[in-house]
């Protein structure tokens, strides 16, 4: 295993939890490297990297092997021999290749064996398949199958016992590793799990599956190791996963359990799961049946995108406070407003007008004045929508809990008067260093203004831009625009300050000699301040002036006691 490929599959929340370093909702951690009071060490999972974002820590960024060092401490190597074991990487894995070809030999040798094997239904033309009759006492009187490695060696076997006991049936060598067939080709779109290699091999060989199609055996329907989830992290192109699961109870929960996992492995991952018949499983339907049922229940699985929504519904709520006089919040197909907004001084109370709807149903609304912080006002508004929208009363109780949740977040932040941090996502993030880095970065920036519609001042509209991001410098720039009446000045201004960050752009047409002097400690840091004339701003000159200059401004006032002094 190289060094990318580590670095390929080693999930960074895994080099957390192994030291018990756990992340808030925003997916952020008390950094171990420096004194954090706050979270500010940032971890990516979709991109396997984090950043510690605190002036007080020189750990930067890097991927989940980087992370893994420094949290051991003992260097790299040492990281590495970790990582390969978190990975499921056994260093002293011995190829058995030569070993199973002899236990090939022994099933054509044997009667029983070829007999057992014929009866569950497995075509023994072209399979890699042995048989043990007592040379690996752990395989004893097994039908032997290989585990492969990623080069295709065989690195472990599995035994299944064609004697009849009540015992278990199952053997694995110790210290078990490999797959089977293999690890799926990195080309694999479509991937079908199956509880177990026997139901793998029915598969293979009954199903018409093309080159883009693959079968791995699970170990039981609760185990998904580490190796099996490296080798599916290798698959680049894969679209669907189907569940082949045993038709019980087991094989049920199995699909609930690993579609969570699936959810979170790719966004847009397609999942299904084939209908297998109450108490059947691959291997019985291929005994008891023709071997088209197969492909028949292959063809006619279900899709569990409408069950990967409803996961997804707690964490994707979201509210839209653009407009304070109606707030809308949105949580999967959920839709709730509040019409008229809310009160953001009195704390102690949430009394609104809400109506709630599902996208889509036009007709089945219901709208209802009532205190969100009375619990017996909640219950029953809860009870009645779940009723009319036809959703469960449990998802509605918590979508209205994380309402509350949202609405309390947007009163604290309206009252202390703070801005909303907008977090650039990883792909965004890497989009930009990407553009960033490459050559020719003023010219490329100049003509991706000109795209947005600033037609001429080439060199005017550039060094506007080039000042309005110095915001973001200890020591920003500032620029006075000068020109007739007529000649475009607060156009180019409007158009150039529109490539900022909005919730970074501060702009008056005019301002009273006393007004920055009330705006909070901090909320002017980094931020585009934007006068759309002088003369509106004449008497805040000095003001502007001593805040480019030391940064900073106070004014003595004197004010009253209770006592009237």
């Amino acid at each position: 295993m190289t060094i990318q490929d580590i670095k390929s599959n080693l999930s960074i929340i895994d080099v957390l939890n192994r030291f018990s370093l756990r992340t808030d909702k925003n997916n952020r951690v008390l950094c171990p490297f420096h004194k954090d009071k706050i979270p500010s060490l940032q971890i990516y999972p979709k991109t396997n990297s984090y950043c510690c974002f605190s002036t007080n820590c020189k750990v930067g960024s890097g991927d989940a092997l980087e992370l893994l060092t420094r949290l051991h401490g003992e260097g790299k190597h040492a990281a590495i021999k970790i990582a390969k074991k978190m990975l499921g990487q056994v260093a002293e894995l011995k190829n058995q290749s030569d070993d199973f070809k002899q236990l090939q030999v022994n099933f054509k040798k044997s009667s029983v064996a070829k007999s057992y094997a014929e009866h569950r239904g497995l075509k023994l033309d072209g399979l890699e398949i042995g048989y043990n009759g007592g040379s690996y006492e752990d395989l004893k009187n097994c039908l032997i199958f290989p585990l492969k490695n990623r080069d295709g060696e065989v690195v472990s076997m599995y035994g299944r016992s064609i004697k009849s006991t009540n015992k278990s049936r199952h053997f694995y060598q110790k210290g078990r590793s490999g797959l089977y067939p293999g690890y799926p080709a990195r080309t694999t779109k479509t991937l079908i799990l199956t509880e177990g290699v026997i139901d793998a091999i029915g598969l293979l060989q009954n199903l018409k599956l093309d080159e883009t199609s693959a079968v791995l055996a699970l170990y039981g329907a609760k185990v998904l190791n580490a190796e099996q989830r490296m080798a599916i992290g290798f698959i680049r192109e894969l679209e669907e996963v189907v569940f082949y699961f045993d038709g019980d109870a087991a094989g049920k929960a199995a699909g609930e359990k690993w579609l969570e996992y699936f959810v979170e492995l790719k966004a847009d991952l397609k999942i299904s799961q084939v209908e297998v018949p109450k108490g059947e499983d691959v291997n019985s339907l291929l005994v008891g049946h023709e071997p088209e049922v197969l492909s028949d229940l292959f063809r006619n699985r279900e899709s569990l995108t409408e069950t990967k929504v409803e996961l997804k519904t707690e964490t994707s709520g979201k509210l839209n406070a653009s407009n304070p006089k109606e707030l809308v919040y949105k949580i999967d197909d959920l839709i709730f407003t509040l019409l008229g907004g809310i009160n953001v001084r009195n704390l102690d109370r949430l009394r609104v007008t809400l109506k709630t709807e599902r996208r889509g149903d036009a007709y089945n609304r219901l709208r209802h004045n009532l205190d969100l912080y009375n619990d017996d006002q909640l219950g029953k508004y809860s009870l009645k929508a779940s009723d009319r929208l036809d959703v469960s009363s449990e998802r509605m109780r918590k979508s209205l809990a994380q309402l509350v949740d949202a609405l309390e977040n947007h009163r604290t932040k309206s009252q202390s008067g703070t801005r909303e941090k907008v977090e650039l996502s990883a792909e965004r993030e890497r989009i930009a260093i990407k553009y960033l880095t490459a050559a020719k970065l003023l010219k490329r920036t100049n003509q991706d203004i000109e795209k947005t519609g600033v037609v001429g001042e080439r060199i005017n509209r550039l060094l506007m831009y080039i000042c309005f991001t110095s915001r973001l410098m200890a020591t920003p720039l500032h620029i006075i625009t000068m020109g007739g009446s007529g000649t475009g000045k607060t156009y180019l201004q409007e158009k150039i300050g529109a490539l900022i960050p909005s919730e970074e752009v501060i702009q008056f047409t005019a301002t009273t000699d006393n007004a920055l002097y009330y705006i909070k400690d901090g909320d002017l840091r980094n931020k585009l301040i934007l006068v759309e004339d002088l003369d509106g701003a004449e008497g805040a000159l000095f003001i502007l002036r001593e805040l480019m200059s030391k940064k900073w401004v106070s004014k003595l006032v004197a004010q009253k006691d209770a006592s009237g002094k």
